[in-house]
């Protein structure tokens, strides 16, 4: 029997710079994963989008195609569409101008009185998913998890072994973010002192002297606390169920990005996180 909140999307699909993968969350089918994402024109692309296939899908971009940021908010912006106009110059100037055909979209918790997360995704792959796609990421995710586990305040780290991302947050908003990308080959002790040493110099340009690092790892660990002073886990539960070995579509170890984050993405669901 599945284990989802009965208001769970039914199917997952990741997409990554050289594959997208999905699974149907429901009946617990194994992973299909398809060679790159644009331009979309495969029959694999066309059946995923297919009359016949769930309404209920979730999409989880990471940050190598969906791109995010802390926006500030400027002083004197009277609406959200103003805000909005904003958000999009600044897409624009962080991550290159693109021509009309691959535009940028920009999605974000739109706020007014304080800074928010935006991300930004090709028009032409937002244009591929479908009428009003239903979109989160790994970061995205992650924050949810944070949130329902109780760690609202102070330094966290959500990472997976394709990227990384320290925030700073307060009654759960973000008030600071730093990401970066990973290999997807390091090992666990050496994606703990890059965080440690990033999280040092994040402490010295902000005044924010927090004594502990709170870290999300959405992936193996492969040992039960973290060996570097400072740092701790947000969440104990889920690294021992990441620990203590996959079940379903978790059963092999992953290939590539898009799996990763699927995976990562299928068992925040499971465990209750909603998008």
């Amino acid at each position: 029997m599945s284990r989802f909140p009965s208001d769970a999307p039914s199917r997952v699909v990741v997409v990554a710079p050289h594959s997208t993968a999905w699974t149907d969350t429901h009946v617990g089918k194994p992973i299909t994963c398809i060679p790159g994402h644009a331009p979309v024109e495969s029959a694999a692309w066309a059946e995923l989008l297919s009359p016949k296939a769930s309404s209920r899908t979730l999409w989880v971009i990471g940050s190598s195609v969906m791109p995010l940021w802390l926006q500030p908010v400027p002083e004197g912006v009277r609406s959200l569409t103003e805000l909005a106009s904003v958000a999009r110059a600044h897409a624009h100037q962080r991550l290159g101008a693109m021509n009309h055909e691959r535009d940028w979209v920009v999605q974000g918790d739109w706020r007014a009185d304080r800074p928010f997360v935006c991300q930004a995704l090709p028009r032409t792959l937002f244009s591929a998913m479908g009428k009003a796609p239903i979109v989160s990421s790994p970061f995205s995710l992650g924050a949810a998890r944070l949130d329902a586990r109780g760690v609202r305040d102070g330094w966290c780290a959500i990472t997976t072994p394709f990227e990384a991302h320290i925030v700073y947050r307060r009654r759960g908003r973000h008030l600071h973010l730093r990401s970066w990308r990973l290999s997807g080959q390091a090992s666990t002790p050496l994606i703990e002192q890059h965080l440690v040493d990033e999280w040092q110099r994040e402490r010295l340009r902000t005044a924010w002297p927090d004594e502990t690092l709170h870290w999300l790892h959405l992936g193996t660990t492969h040992h039960q606390t973290p060996g570097q002073r400072n740092l701790c886990w947000a969440d104990e539960k889920l690294q021992h169920a990441w620990n203590q070995g996959p079940q379903g579509p978790e059963a092999d170890p992953p290939p590539d990005e898009a799996s990763s984050h699927l995976r990562a993405a299928v068992r925040l669901l499971n465990m209750g996180v909603q998008p």
